[in-house]
């Protein structure tokens, strides 16, 4: 990204770092969201059958 997009918009670089910082995090909650999810789902199948 430091070679191919800043250079072309080099007044907007702290905005697209921000941008990208943001989209990490997100991708990083929504994984965390996931394993939570399918942890619960697991959990109750286990014990939803007794």
């Amino acid at each position: 990204m430091k070679e191919e997009i800043l250079p072309q918009y080099p007044h907007l670089t702290t905005e697209i770092q921000t941008f990208a910082n943001h989209l990490r995090y997100s991708i990083k909650m929504a994984t965390v969201l996931l394993v939570l999810i399918t942890m619960f789902g697991a959990i109750l199948m286990y014990y939803g059958r007794g």
